[in-house]
């Protein structure tokens, strides 16, 4: 399963294909991927500020609002009000949660 919608994944490859063109025709790309996270960092900045639920490898779900995501790990205020630092190896898949606020 993706962690990524198919909106997001159609965007990148969109992307993928005019770099391949481009240097078919011996020009330069247009848009070159970071070298720092190779890609797979950049969708996940997209969810910063918003309310997301981070499904791990062990079952275990945190929600909460995404604080920050650096190349390796991520930063989550959780429901609780406590911050949690999860590595990204560690997550199997990133929610979408509507952002509303939740009431009690």
């Amino acid at each position: 399963m993706s962690a990524y919608s198919p909106e997001e994944l159609e965007r990148y490859y969109k992307m993928r294909r005019r770099q391949g063109e481009a240097l078919k025709e011996g020009g330069e790309p247009k848009a070159q991927l970071k070298p720092e996270g190779g890609g797979q960092g950049d969708l996940i900045r997209e969810f910063v500020g918003q309310r997301v639920a981070l499904h791990l490898k062990d079952g275990d779900v945190f929600k909460g609002k995404l604080e920050k995501a650096s190349r390796f790990e991520l930063v989550l205020a959780t429901e609780s009000g406590e911050r949690v630092l999860l590595y990204k190896h560690a997550v199997t898949y990133v929610r979408l949660l509507d952002n509303t606020p939740k009431t009690p």
